[in-house]
């Protein structure tokens, strides 16, 4: 309630004593940082947080935190293009906030030990039927008949920055990231003139290091990983760092008592927890690398991020109830083998979960001990990282799909827990949020009780709270993929056929559908392919059923419309791992080429089953080319395709593979 009554007591229009003049000198007096905020009318902002406070008073039991409100559902959809949520902008509709206003940006409260305790005991006391509670998937929560999407890693643009084309930068192929700036790890890495590939195996991770020379290409050295799941890799200078999961280790004393604590909770969850490990080697001399560090911190790897000489790594914990002894190691997480101490614990209002986010930053360059780690009760699944914030979605379900999104703020190895609320709908992947502007966009997919479905393009400000939205659109639907460019976003959903809307952001707090475009199949990826191109990679329904990998191009050069330029059918192909790993997706605008893995039921040379290739195109005005097909023995569909120089390599370390494989970067001739 008090939260409520500060919510309300914000939106009063602001005396002289704390006009943004005024409120920056007392700022700069602090020395604290308040990004600017993109406001919505202050008419609207009052209703939505009486709205709120209503609820909590009539139901205890709803969630608290900002919820999407009722639409109205008499328009046909058709109705909704050029036209926001008639809830979102009723009010004082000639009422809006005058420019941008500067307002501190808020903090979460850190917690104690007995509160998360408290928590984590309720959560299993309640927690008979865990279908209602903490994280779920996705299909969980699908209609029968609904196709379920591919869950997808990966991002947008920020900074009102089109995403450029990172296929080729300095003459050689680099991890494909969603943000400039923010690296993203990977199984294999370049620096130009040597290939890192990681592959697991029964006892570990072997690290495999080539000497990348063309025709006369071979292994360097490599680096055995034993009892460790590496997940990624990354490269900095004379430096590689390693993140997975360990499970087998002597130091994991977390859960040992799950079986027993959980059957006294009524439930047998069987979670068992590893530990995530960050390992540092120094690679300076590729011969004899040197492993210099590693470091641990509670549950299974999640993701991670590296910016400048940082990485950020996030994990999962899942907590059992408190110990007979009170054993704090049970319930709370641990970074560097030390359970965090409570100004680093933090429990977010309208969590019901056994699930730790846990997140720490390492200078990997002097990865002696982290340089700040904190955990949130609450978990995740999506993880969006910009230049300056991270945001986490976990899902659940009440009566509605609902996300719970939370905000982190990192900065040269620091990082500061800023606020999480709860909203109804469902994030596809972490391409489906963008910060701009330091405001969140995101698009999200509502599954309702009775089965049926719903999607909207929603705008919070730097506090999580609402101030543009724009729903109900393609009711039956779900969201497959998304990209925001600048002040403009592209999503598509589907059914049985692809919608993709183009929507103007323009005004933040009033978004508007420009145009929506009805094709056969359904993207998976959206890449930008120059200023006005975007390549989409996804599927399409044949007539007999079966599905077909399809590549479309689509004209954004317009501001109000979006074309199908040219697509192309891979008859005999049947998927690719684009909607699952953008990573896995080599777009190398520069060289005008576009590489994928595919696989295929049935070979062009064979009457039973078919296997994988990789497939390389090029595109121009008469719409999509065929330049290679490649099928070396064994290909796995985890398999990388780069350039270096006049040679295009194509790395499969997976166990029982050929390992790496050379080709001339123009004839793809095998040297």
């Amino acid at each position: 309630m008090d939260k409520q009554w500060k919510t309300l007591r914000e939106q009063i229009p602001v005396p002289d004593s704390l006009q943004p003049e005024k409120i920056e000198q007392m700022l700069r007096k602090q020395q604290k940082e308040r990004p600017s905020l993109h406001a919505g009318r202050l008419a609207n902002r009052i209703a939505a947080a009486a709205a709120t406070l209503l609820l909590l008073l009539l139901a205890a039991n709803i969630l608290r935190g900002m919820v999407f409100p009722p639409k109205n559902t008499d328009k046909a959809e058709s109705e909704q293009i050029a036209s926001i949520d008639e809830n979102a902008s009723s009010g004082n509709e000639q009422d809006s906030m005058p420019g941008i206003s500067e307002l501190p940006e808020q903090t979460m409260p850190h917690t104690s030990y007995a509160k998360l305790e408290k928590a984590i005991s309720n959560y299993y006391a309640d927690a008979g039927d865990l279908s209602s509670y903490g994280n779920i998937e996705k299909d969980d929560a699908m209609p029968e008949n609904e196709m379920a999407a591919s869950a997808t890693q990966s991002a947008s643009s920020a900074g009102g920055t089109r995403n450029t084309d990172t296929a080729k930068q300095a003459g050689f192929t680099k991890t494909d990231l969603q943000v400039q700036g923010v690296d993203e790890g990977d199984i294999v890495k370049t620096d130009g003139t040597y290939i890192y590939s990681c592959t697991e195996n029964a006892g570990g991770t072997i690290i495999h290091i080539y000497h990348a020379d063309g025709r006369n290409t071979k292994k360097a050295c490599k680096i055995s990983i034993p009892k460790i799941s590496v997940s990624e890799m990354y490269l900095d200078q004379n430096y590689l760092v390693t993140v997975g999961t360990s499970w087998d280790d002597p130091e994991n004393s977390s859960s040992a008592s799950s079986s027993s604590s959980q059957k006294r909770a009524g439930c047998d969850i069987g979670y068992k927890n590893g530990n995530t490990c960050i390992s540092i080697y120094d690679i300076s001399d590729k011969k004899e690398p040197k492993k210099l560090f590693k470091k641990k911190q509670s549950g299974f790897y999640y993701t991670s991020r590296k910016n400048g000489k940082y990485l950020y790594t996030l994990s999962t914990m899942y907590a059992d109830p408190a110990g007979d002894q009170g054993d704090k190691s049970s319930f709370v997480p641990s970074a560097d083998g030390c359970v965090l101490p409570e100004e680093q614990l933090y429990l977010p209002d309208h969590v019901a979960s056994n699930c730790y986010l846990v997140l720490t930053a390492l200078d990997v360059t002097n990865g002696s001990t982290f340089t700040d780690s904190l955990s949130v009760l609450g978990g995740g699944e999506i993880c969006y990282v910009s230049e300056k914030h991270i945001f986490v979605a976990a899902s659940f379900l009440n009566d509605t799909s609902k996300t719970a999104i939370s905000k982190y703020r990192y900065e040269n190895g620091k990082l500061n827990a800023l606020a999480s609320e709860t909203f109804n709908g469902m994030l596809h992947d972490q391409f489906s949020m963008d910060e701009y502007d330091d405001t969140l966009r995101f698009v999200a997919t509502t599954y309702h009780k009775n089965g049926a479905t719903s999607n909207g393009l929603y705008v919070l400000d730097q506090n999580l709270n609402m101030i543009g939205s724009v729903d109900n659109l393609a009711k039956g639907e779900q969201i497959y993929s998304a990209r925001f460019l600048g002040t403009r976003a592209y999503f598509v959903t589907y059914r049985n056929t692809d919608p993709v809307f183009l929507a103007d952001l323009t005004d933040p707090a009033h978004p508007v559908i420009k145009d929506k475009l009805k094709i056969p199949g359904f993207s998976e990826y959206l890449h930008t392919y120059g200023d006005d191109l975007l390549l989409g990679i996804g599927r399409s329904q044949m007539k007999n059923g079966s599905m077909q990998v399809k590549l479309s191009m689509f004209d954004i050069s317009s501001d109000s419309s979006v074309t199908e330029n040219h697509k192309k059918l891979l008859e005999k192909e049947t998927n690719s791992m684009a909607g699952n790993n953008h990573k896995a997706v080599l777009v190398d605008k520069e060289r005008n080429r576009i590489g994928l893995c595919v696989y295929s039921f049935r070979d062009d040379n064979r009457s039973g089953n078919g296997g994988c290739s990789y497939r390389i195109y090029s595109y121009n005005d008469k719409g999509f080319h065929s330049i290679a097909k490649l099928r070396p023995k064994d290909l796995s569909m985890s398999a990388r395709g780069l350039f270096i120089g006049h040679y295009f390599y194509l790395v499969d370390d997976i166990a029982g593979s050929s390992g790496i494989h050379v080709y001339d970067a123009d004839t793809f001739k095998k040297v």
